[in-house]
């Protein structure tokens, strides 16, 4: 006999095959250790740590045909528990107060009725999928790996159609009812806007434009801004998506701009200075200047021939820019880093500059700064001085979505054919990267990376070459 035939090859004893175990290690198909709220094969590797919902456990377990039947034995606000654990494990320790007092959330859950339960769960659910879209480098559209995440996106569609239902009611039955139902009937319609909006801006190929839309007609429907005086959430409520419209429109070409002419900078300089955004940290003066270059650039898009007339008024811009003073702001300003204040209002403050000069017409732009040699060494000496802030910044900072709309920018204004450009490029990117990963941003910022890559590869340099259609940056 053979020494093969006497010693036949062992066969690897197969233990049972777990399916508990993180949502992470099974994508990778390595164990889990099941340790919470991180287990530690991603703690060490810097992964976000992510346990299915009970459901889903079932379903893998026994069948999807079981989990119809086992729902009906769990505990009311089963979705919304787990939002909370979720909120908790991982959101919660990336907030930051910087920028704005964090709120209490473990006494804010005790009050939450049916609407803001309903919002907070599908606000939670689409950090998730966004979560697990970042796993795999990119952002996740409706409906993509349904095999693993059937659970998560009928979870998330359940919470964004009981969302929209609710938004939809109260805003008839607010328009019919009048004055005397207005004013609750707003905080509940720009709650559910934002929400829905933060949303939608974590799953690609969604409905934030639409919603954006929807809010500006809502509020012209309803007597503009006035109606909110008084109302403290609801002002911050109101700024937050103002806010968010004006970054929009920087991100878009000149004849696709969301409409906002009935709101003057005074009125957003007035809202903005009492309720400050946390993603758009930018002095509420500055915030105004960039409502002025948005209404030049449509302008001149409408009627091109009125660059010239212009030209007065483009130069008072540029002025009012320069003299914007940083250090009256830091004195007067509600935002908390008071030690950082003073690098952020000149990092916005060069920002806003740069992004004149790279939407304005250009002779204008020059007859502005008549000390300059050329546009080009004009833009490039506002940039490396964006960069330098930049630079010594973003390592500092806590909440880096709070930067992203210099670090775009910056990153636009690196397009040009110079030495610095690429190493400029790098950074930015980077920067882009680490505010990506940042659990508690309400955005993200998917859409600015894959546009500034495919511009800066292109050879391209104008701004509407890089933003050739509304953007959600």
């Amino acid at each position: 006999m053979s020494e093969l035939s006497r010693n036949p090859p062992r066969k690897r004893a197969r233990g049972l095959r777990v399916r508990t175990g993180c949502s992470t290690c099974r994508a990778r198909h390595v164990k889990c250790d099941e340790r919470k709220p991180a287990c530690k094969r991603c703690y060490i590797g810097g992964r976000l740590c992510v346990y299915p919902l009970a459901s889903q456990a079932v379903a893998n377990t026994l069948g999807r045909g079981a989990v119809d039947q086992l729902r009906e034995t769990e505990p009311p606000d089963w979705d919304f528990m787990q939002a909370i654990r979720y909120y908790k494990s991982v959101i919660e320790p990336a907030q930051s107060s910087e920028f704005e007092p964090t709120i209490n959330m473990d006494d804010a859950f005790r009050y939450f009725n049916e609407d803001t339960k309903f919002a907070f769960t599908c606000l939670t659910t689409a950090n998730r999928i966004s979560a697990l879209g970042r796993n795999s480098g990119r952002l996740l559209g409706y409906g993509e790996r349904q095999q693993d995440l059937s659970g998560l996106w009928a979870s998330h569609s359940k919470y964004m159609l009981l969302l929209l239902e609710k938004m939809n009611g109260v805003m008839k039955q607010t328009l019919l009812e009048g004055p005397k139902r207005i004013c609750r009937g707003n905080s509940t319609v720009i709650y559910c806007l934002l929400n829905l909006l933060s949303c939608d801006l974590k799953i690609k190929g969604s409905l934030w434009l639409a919603h954006l839309n929807g809010f500006l007609a809502y509020m012209t429907e309803i007597g503009g801004a006035a109606r909110l005086l008084g109302h403290n959430r609801l002002q911050w409520e109101f700024c937050d998506l103002m806010v968010r419209i004006i970054k929009v429109n920087t991100f878009a070409p000149a004849h696709q701009l969301l409409r906002n002419e009935e709101y003057s900078e005074l009125d957003i300089k007035v809202y903005v200075e009492a309720s400050p955004s946390n993603d758009m940290p930018c002095p509420a003066g500055l915030l105004a200047h960039i409502m002025r270059i948005t209404k030049i650039r449509k302008r001149v898009s409408l009627n091109p021939s009125l660059a010239d007339a212009l030209g007065p008024s483009i130069q008072g811009l540029f002025r009012d820019i320069e003299d914007f003073d940083v250090e009256e702001w830091v004195a007067t300003s509600l935002l908390g880093a008071k030690e950082i204040l003073p690098t952020l209002g000149r990092l916005f403050q060069d920002a806003v500059h740069l992004h004149a000069l790279m939407t304005l017409p250009r002779q204008a732009v020059l007859d502005a700064h008549p000390q300059a040699s050329s546009y080009e060494s004009l833009c490039l000496h506002q940039r490396l001085g964006l960069m330098e802030h930049l630079r010594r910044l973003f390592p500092k900072v806590q909440y880096s979505p709070a930067l992203l709309w210099p670090v775009v920018v910056a990153g636009v204004a690196a397009g040009a054919a110079d030495a610095d450009a690429a190493q400029d490029q790098t950074y930015v990117d980077s920067c882009l990267h680490a505010i990506w990963w940042q659990p508690a941003s309400m955005g993200d910022p998917v859409y600015c990376i894959e546009k500034l890559r495919a511009f800066w590869q292109s050879g391209k340099t104008e701004w509407e070459e890089c933003f050739y259609e509304p953007t959600p940056c």
